[in-house]
């Protein structure tokens, strides 16, 4: 069962549609990006990218700490993540 943070909710606190997720757990997206892409055999860089994103948001369920940019202001959340099913 794969599980990752649980973003249905429309909470301020959280993730908004339009928030950009700086760092997972202190580790820079940026950085993990970079160095995932090469491995990822998808059709095309978009489809890689869109593959690493949900990778990048699975882990054990439980607290999870996000930095978000929203609207140019970067703050460092919280979040529950969550059991989901495939």
């Amino acid at each position: 069962m794969a599980e990752q943070a649980d973003t249905t909710r429309r909470d301020p606190q959280g993730l908004l549609p339009g928030d950009a997720i700086v760092a997972i757990d202190g580790v820079p997206v940026q950085g993990k990006i970079a160095s995932w892409l090469p491995y990822y055999g998808a059709s095309n860089e978009d489809a890689a990218r869109r593959d690493i994103a949900l990778a990048l948001t699975r882990g054990p369920s439980g607290p999870v700490r996000i930095k978000r940019d929203r609207g140019g202001t970067l703050e460092e959340v919280t979040l529950q993540r969550v059991a989901v099913s495939p």
